[in-house]
């Protein structure tokens, strides 16, 4: 199934503005939602941005500004931090 997802959509990470080579197939619809592993639900991604997308649907985690880094809290949901965040001082 890899290499027909990259035969059709490419070898290089699908995050906008990125050009590193892909390293990993994301689940667009993350597979903990019900996401099919599937030709149609996975997109060439690199380590760097799969790691930071997580868990999240694709389209919502585009739409944080700048792909912040992002640290669980309580409950297990995720909240965006800065550099200025004593958290991750």
């Amino acid at each position: 199934m890899e290499r027909a997802v990259v035969l059709l959509k490419g070898n290089i990470c699908t995050v906008p503005g990125c050009k590193k080579p892909y390293e990993t197939l994301d689940h667009r619809i993350p597979w903990s939602n019900n996401g099919h592993t599937s030709v149609e639900n996975l997109f060439p991604m690199c380590k760097e941005h799969n790691g930071a997308k997580g868990d999240m649907q694709y389209n919502t985690w585009l739409s944080v500004k700048d792909h912040q880094p992002r640290l669980p809290v309580d409950g297990g949901n995720e909240r965006i931090v800065s550099e200025k965040d004593p958290a991750i001082q």
